[in-house]
C-alpha cells in the first residue's frame, strides 16, 4: 500500500515526459515531404482522362455510360436491363423532388417512354429540375451537412428563432442553381462580400448562418475555451463538408494519417477565432452566452412601408392632439393608433457571422488545452494543397474567411469539385464513387472509378459549377435508368455498377409521400417552425407546440418541421433522420422492429391511409377499381392480376370476418401497402 502512490506518480511522470516530447514535435515546424504527400490521389488535381472506347458503342447514352461500360466489358460482365418505366418514373420523382408521381404523371411518362425513352427521360428531368420541390429536397441534403437545427441543444436548449432564414437560403440556392463556388463563398464569408443591391446583401449575410448552426456549450464559464471550441467545430465542419477531410484530428497533435500538421489546424482555427459567432448573453444570465443575430438591411419595399407607417403615425398623433376635447373621437383615434402600432414594420434579424474587432493569429494549444500555449501561427491554409501559386497573406483588417472561401472555391483545388460531384452521385446511386463521402483522406475509401470521378469534377467546373447540370448529366445516363436486378451474379456487390442499387427512401420522403398520396400536402410558404416557442426550445409547461405534435398535425413538407435538438420529430427519427449535431454526408440506415411498426401502427400512417381511401372511394366504384387506385397512389404502379385478386379478397374478407365497413377494410389494405418494403424502397 505504501508503494502505490509512488507507482502512480511514476506513471504520471512518464506520461508527462512523453507528452512534452510529442508537443514539441507538434508545435515546431513539422517535417513533411510535401511532394510525396501530394502524390496521394485525392491531393492531386483532377486529371483529364479520355472517354474510353467500348465494344458496344450503341448501348451508352453519354460519356458516363462509356466510363462504366468499359469497366464491366473488360471484366466480362453485362449490364442489367433498363428499368420498367413505372419504376423509373417513381425513381426520378423521388430523387429530384422527394415526392411520388401522381397516377396521371406516371401514365404520361410511361406513354412518352414507349415512344422514345431518351426524350421522355430528358423532358421529365428538365421539368423536375425546375420544380420548387427540387430545392426543398436537395436543400435538405445540404442541411444534413450544415447540421441545421431550430434550437441550440447542448447544455441549454435555446431556440434558434432565425435559423429558418438559412434553411430558406439553401432551398432557394438550389432552385436557382446558384454556382457552387459562389455558394461556398457566401456561406463562409457572405458578410464580407460586396453586393450589387440590398437583396443580394441580405442573402449573403443570411448564408453565413452556416457557421452558427452547430450546438454550443452556452453555459461554459471559460469564454475563451468556448470560442476555441466553436472555432474547432467550424474548422472540422468546413474540412468535412467542403474538402472531405477530418481536420479536427489535428487540434492536439499532427494528424495521425493525413499530411495535416497541427500548425495548419491552428492557421485555420485563427481565422474562425477571429470571427464572432458566440455573442452577448441569454436568459438574462451573464454566465449563459448567446449567438450573434444581426439586423438585415431593409429592402426598398420595406423602407417604403416604414416611411408610410411613420407618416400615418405622425398624422394620427396630430389628430389625437386635436381631438383631446372630444372623448368619442379621441377614443376612435386611440383605437386607430393601437391598430397601427400593432402592425408597425419590424426590423428583420438573422444569424449572421461577423469579424472580431481585433484580428489575431492563434497560438498552438498544447494537447488542445486552452491554457497551454505554444508558438503563435499565422492564419492560413493547408500546406498539402498546392494551387500552383503561393497562398496569399491574410490581412490584419479581416479574419481571412474571404480568402479561405476563395481558396476552397478555387478551380485548382484538388478536393472541392470531387467531393461535391461524389455527393451528387451518392444521392442518386446510394453510394458514392468514393464510399466514404466525408473522408477523402488516407483512411477513406479509394474511388471505384477514379477516371470517371475526375472527368465529372472537371466537367462540373467547366459548367460554371452548376449542380443542376451535373445532376442532369448523371440522370440522363443509361446507367442511372437500369433495373436493380443484375443481369448476372458476378457483380452482386455492384462495384462495377452494372445495375442500379435498391435504396431506402429518406425519412422526409416517407412522410411527404403519405401526405401527397392523401392529397393533404400543403406546399405553401413555411416561415419559422418555432415561432410559438419561447427562449427555451423545449417548453417546461404545456405551452408551445412540440415537434411530435407538428409532425402529426402539420401538413407542410417535412423540411419545414421544427428541428429542435432533443425533441426531433419521432417518425422521422425512427427512419434515420440525420443527427443535427454533426455534419452528415451519408445517413446510416438502420433496420429495427420500430420501423415496421411505425409504417403499420403510427397515428400518422393510420390517419393518412384513411384519408387516401376516402379520397379514392366512391360508393358506386367497384372494389377492383379502388384497389387499383390505391396501388397507383401508394406504390406508384398498377397491380398485377394476381395482386389485384388477392387484394380484393383481403378487403372482402375483412368486411365479413372482423367485421369492418368498406372504408375501414380498404384503409387496412392501404396500411398493408404502406408497410410493404416496396413503399419504403426505391427500385
Amino acid at each position: 500500500m505504501n508503494h502505490e502512490p509512488r507507482i502512480r506518480m511514476s506513471n504520471a511522470l512518464v506520461l508527462l515526459v512523453f507528452c512534452s516530447l510529442f508537443e514539441r514535435s507538434s508545435a515546431d515546424e513539422s517535417t513533411y515531404d510535401w511532394d510525396k504527400a501530394r502524390t496521394f490521389w485525392a491531393f492531386r488535381a483532377p486529371q483529364a482522362p479520355s472517354v474510353p472506347q467500348v465494344k458496344d458503342p450503341g448501348w451508352a447514352r453519354n460519356e458516363i455510360d462509356r466510363f462504366l461500360q468499359a469497366r464491366w466489358e473488360s471484366a466480362g460482365f453485362s449490364a442489367a436491363p433498363d428499368a420498367d418505366p413505372e419504376i423509373l418514373a417513381r425513381r426520378l420523382y423521388f430523387d429530384l423532388t422527394g415526392l411520388p408521381p401522381t397516377p396521371e404523371e406516371t401514365a404520361d411518362f410511361v406513354a412518352a417512354h414507349r415512344q422514345q425513352a431518351g426524350n421522355a427521360i430528358a423532358s421529365l428531368v428538365d421539368r423536375l429540375l425546375d420544380s420548387p420541390a427540387f430545392g426543398e429536397t436537395w436543400g435538405r441534403h445540404w442541411l444534413d451537412l450544415a447540421r441545421y437545427a431550430d434550437s441550440n441543444g447542448g447544455d441549454i436548449n435555446l431556440t434558434h428563432a432565425q435559423a429558418w432564414r438559412y434553411r430558406d437560403y439553401v432551398v432557394n440556392a438550389f432552385n436557382r442553381d446558384k454556382p457552387y463556388n459562389t455558394f461556398i463563398r457566401e456561406q463562409l464569408a457572405g458578410d464580407l462580400m460586396t453586393a450589387a443591391d440590398v437583396n443580394q446583401q441580405r442573402e449573403q449575410m443570411v448564408a453565413t448562418g452556416f457557421l452558427l448552426m452547430a450546438p454550443k456549450m452556452l453555459s461554459e464559464r471559460d469564454k475563451e475555451k468556448l470560442r476555441l471550441d466553436i472555432a474547432d467545430e467550424q474548422v472540422d465542419t468546413v474540412g468535412r463538408v467542403f474538402m472531405g477531410l477530418s481536420l479536427g484530428c489535428a487540434r492536439c497533435h499532427d494528424h495521425k494519417f493525413d499530411p495535416i500538421p497541427t500548425r495548419d489546424y491552428y492557421a485555420l482555427a485563427g481565422i474562425f477565432r477571429s470571427t464572432v459567432t458566440a455573442d452577448g448573453i441569454r436568459m438574462n444570465n451573464v454566465n449563459v452566452s448567446g449567438w450573434i443575430e444581426r439586423d438585415l438591411p431593409q429592402t426598398p419595399e420595406q423602407l417604403l412601408a416604414l416611411a408610410r407607417y411613420e407618416r400615418d403615425l405622425s398624422l394620427l398623433q396630430e389628430e389625437r392632439k386635436r381631438m383631446r376635447h372630444d372623448p368619442e373621437a379621441l377614443a376612435a383615434c386611440e383605437a386607430a393608433l393601437s391598430s397601427l402600432e400593432a402592425s408597425a414594420p419590424k426590423t428583420e434579424k438573422a444569424m449572421v457571422a461577423r469579424d472580431q474587432p481585433v484580428i489575431e493569429n492563434l497560438a498552438i494549444r498544447l494537447r488542445g488545452e486552452v491554457s497551454q500555449q505554444g508558438v503563435v501561427v499565422p492564419r492560413g491554409f493547408l500546406q498539402m494543397v498546392d494551387l500552383g501559386s503561393p497562398a496569399p497573406s491574410l490581412p490584419m483588417a479581416e479574419s481571412g474567411r474571404r480568402e479561405l472561401a476563395d481558396w476552397i472555391a478555387d478551380p485548382r483545388h484538388p478536393l472541392t469539385s470531387r467531393v461535391l460531384v461524389n455527393r451528387l452521385w451518392q444521392h442518386l446511386f446510394g453510394k458514392g464513387l468514393v464510399g466514404s463521402v466525408d473522408n477523402f483522406g488516407l483512411k477513406g475509401d479509394r474511388p471505384t472509378h477514379p477516371e470517371l470521378l475526375d472527368w465529372m469534377a472537371r466537367e462540373f467546373i467547366a459548367d460554371d459549377w452548376s449542380v443542376k447540370r451535373a445532376l442532369r448529366r448523371i440522370l440522363l445516363s443509361r446507367t442511372y435508368a437500369l433495373a436493380v436486378t443484375p443481369d448476372t451474379e458476378e457483380d452482386v456487390s455492384n462495384q462495377l455498377l452494372t445495375h442500379q442499387n435498391r435504396r431506402r427512401l429518406p425519412a422526409e420522403a416517407l412522410r411527404d409521400a403519405l401526405l401527397s398520396m392523401s392529397d393533404l400536402l400543403d406546399g405553401g410558404a413555411a416561415g419559422s417552425p418555432v415561432a410559438e416557442l419561447g427562449e427555451q426550445a423545449i417548453p417546461n409547461s404545456s405551452k408551445g407546440i412540440t415537434s411530435a405534435q407538428k409532425e402529426q398535425t402539420g401538413r407542410q413538407r417535412s423540411l419545414y418541421l421544427p428541428m429542435v435538438r432533443g425533441d426531433l420529430p419521432g417518425f422521422l427519427e425512427t427512419f434515420d433522420l440525420a443527427n443535427p449535431d454533426v455534419p452528415t454526408g451519408d445517413r446510416q440506415p438502420g433496420t429495427s422492429p420500430s420501423q415496421a411498426m411505425a409504417l403499420w401502427n403510427a397515428p400518422l400512417v393510420k390517419d393518412l391511409a384513411l384519408a387516401t381511401v376516402t379520397r379514392s372511394l366512391d360508393p358506386t366504384t367497384k372494389t377492383e377499381a379502388v384497389v387499383t387506385t390505391l396501388y397507383q397512389r401508394i406504390l406508384n404502379r398498377t397491380p398485377g392480376s394476381y395482386e389485384l385478386t388477392n387484394a380484393v379478397w383481403y378487403v372482402d374478407d375483412l368486411q365479413q370476418g372482423e367485421p369492418l365497413d368498406r372504408t375501414e377494410a380498404l384503409a387496412s389494405l392501404a396500411r398493408a401497402l404502406i408497410a410493404s418494403s416496396e413503399f419504403r424502397f426505391l427500385d
